[in-house]
């Protein structure tokens, strides 16, 4: 149970509150490790079917964490009385409140403060709305639970266990010394019995519209709940059902994907193998978008986004997109400034779309690592500043890693409104790598795209191949099948100029290693571990982990080759996608609209 345990463990407290007629006071010290600092704004859900309130962080004026100042500890007092004079404890006392205020400051100042500091305030969440309380009523027990980004308080209620034999020996002289001597066990003990916990029960569900909650002030709220004759309910049906269905919409996270630069569909099959529904995709390149059509859907729209109206877009909660790479290739960046690039439109225009779906809470950009460093990391400081609403991860992962045969390297920068997402965490070792033989493994003409291979023109490329063993490039050819571009340059008094041929050229992969990360392998030459043949367009998608049934069309040979190695192998795209979809789930279930899921890569 990989995804409860994770949950367990984001527990940050969990108690049982008092229940008081004069409201719902939580002040807790860990909460200055949460979202909750004092000062924050927050927001209140009330679900009074299972006598529930979620507390959440919001960004809206009107809800604000208070806070309390903390005693001086045991130790500052002992030394205060130590020193025996008024004065001095009068001191202490004002050294705490100094601190205190000191402390204020810096957390609207949103500074970062000392641990050590940090415990001498603590946030203070006072609920005393008579309405909201009455969610409780009928509870026997109250719960809170505290989570870095959401606070629950539960209540229970017993329930009677009818038991026929242990109702008739109730009435007996043993079962009352029994229940007596259990009692005086449990004082002696100091072990709780968590029967009674068991045979509780939960009750009642009404949720609340984001425009239903109202601001407050001093602690005090006020509440419209959600009833079946609430004017609230769906207009079309009158149906409370309905009505609850709406709102969950607006908070509860769809597993459902809107990918932007799609290409052939590599990226968006990962995350569908992940889990998640394919809602809108949209690609430039025609033979890719055929390709996409036929693998995994007719929902892909074939537009340039520098032209296409991004309010077309379907405004899913999850947004994909890897925008064109050649602004951050080393062998293709020549421009000093980024906004010089015939490419940067697209980048302000991936940005753009994101910003105009305002149901946008998670998006995933894929890309080449150079993305994080290229123009001295102007992109990725780009990025940050026009969506500051989202906290972004950004960090670069290998494909091997993940199980794919290919040491391919990719930056990931994933944004996310509903907490901090972490990247994914390597599974396969090194020493456990998958290798090129093992994913050519089996492979035969009677395989789609296997045939799909280019036949060099000049008689000399065929000529060369024959002189490449595996793991060698082109440095190993005689010196009469050399080309121009492999001859140093001579230069007048100067020494020759290196050879300006790639290392990867005339290069053949090893059969007992993961192949190298392949980009235009037919300009290459890239080889196949054995024959003269370069690599066909199926060999190449088994390095990305394609599935054979995953066929690559297009009109153009250089389309369907091209393909493939525009797209993120299957493995790591799947490791992204199920990190943020256990996070998805997580987040869900914490808020109470989904059951807890066993999710497995």
């Amino acid at each position: 149970m990989k995804l409860i345990n994770s949950i367990k463990n984001n527990i940050i407290k969990k108690r049982k509150a008092k229940k008081s007629e004069r409201g719902l006071y939580i002040q807790d010290i860990e909460l200055m490790k949460t979202m909750f600092k004092a000062g924050t704004k927050f927001k209140y859900i009330v679900d009074y079917n299972t006598k529930e309130i979620l507390i959440v962080p919001s960004t809206e004026e009107g809800n604000t964490v208070s806070y309390r100042q903390l005693k001086p500890t045991k130790k500052e007092k002992e030394l205060a009385e130590r020193t025996i004079t008024v004065s001095k404890k009068k001191a202490l006392s004002r050294r705490h409140k100094s601190l205190s205020e000191k402390l204020l400051v810096a957390l609207n100042l949103k500074s970062k403060i000392k641990r050590r500091k940090a415990g001498k305030l603590k946030s203070v969440i006072d609920v005393r709305d008579k309405q909201a309380l009455s969610a409780f009523s009928g509870a026997d027990q109250l719960d809170i639970e505290i989570f870095e980004d959401v606070i629950r308080v539960r209540g229970f209620q017993n329930v009677e266990v009818e038991d026929i034999a242990n109702s008739q020996e109730s009435n007996t002289i043993i079962s009352k010394a029994k229940n007596v001597s259990k009692k005086a066990l449990r004082k002696i003990s100091k072990i709780i019995d968590i029967k009674p916990r068991l045979e509780l029960k939960q009750k009642y569900e009404v949720y609340l519209r984001r425009n239903q909650l109202n601001k407050v002030a001093a602690g005090q709220l006020s509440f419209d709940f959600f009833m079946e004759e609430s004017p609230f309910a769906d207009d079309s049906k009158n149906d409370a059902f309905s009505g609850v269905k709406n709102v969950l919409r607006d908070v509860a996270i769809p597993l459902e994907i809107s990918s932007l630069f799609s290409g052939a569909g590599l990226m968006d099959y990962g995350f569908k193998k992940a889990g998640f529904t394919l809602k809108f995709a949209l690609d430039f390149e025609a033979g890719a978008v055929e390709t996409y059509k036929h693998n995994l859907g007719d929902h892909i729209v074939q537009a340039d986004i520098k032209k296409y109206d991004l309010k077309k877009i379907v405004k899913s909660a999850i947004m994909v997109l890897g925008s064109p790479c050649t602004a951050f290739s080393n062998s293709n960046r020549s421009d000093k400034r980024l906004k010089d690039h015939k490419d940067y439109p697209l980048i302000l225009k991936s940005i753009e779309a994101i910003k105009e779906n305002e149901n946008c809470k998670i998006f995933c950009w894929e890309n080449v690592p150079q993305i994080l460093t290229a123009y001295q990391g102007e992109v990725l400081k780009l990025i940050k500043e026009e969506l500051s609403d989202f906290e972004i991860t950004a960090g670069i992962l290998c494909a091997a890693d993940f199980g794919d045969p290919q040491l391919r390297k990719r930056a990931f920068i994933i944004g996310s409104k509903i907490g901090k997402i972490d990247l994914p965490k390597p599974t396969v070792r090194p020493e456990n790598y998958k290798t090129v033989g093992e994913a050519l493994k089996g492979l035969d003409d009677s395989v789609p795209n296997q045939l799909d291979i280019s036949k060099p023109k000049d008689p000399l490329v065929v000529e060369r191949r024959k002189y490449v063993p595996q793991g060698r490039n082109w440095k190993v050819l005689p010196k009469y099948l050399l080309t121009d571009s492999m001859r140093p340059k001579k230069r007048k008094g100067k020494k020759p100029k290196k050879p300006s041929t790639h290392s990867t050229t005339y290069r053949r992969l090893e059969s007992n290693k993961p192949s190298f990360s392949l980009a235009n392998y037919r300009k290459a030459n890239i080889l196949p571990p054995r024959g003269l043949n370069g690599l066909s367009v199926r060999q190449v998608a088994r390095l990305f982990s394609v599935p054979d049934h995953f066929i690559f069309l297009g009109e153009k040979m250089s389309s369907r080759q091209q393909q493939p190695v525009n797209g993120v192998p299957i493995c790591i795209g799947m490791g992204v996608a199920t990190t943020i979809l256990n996070f998805v789930q997580q987040y869900n279930i914490r808020m109470g609209f989904a059951k807890p899921t066993l999710v497995t890569a």
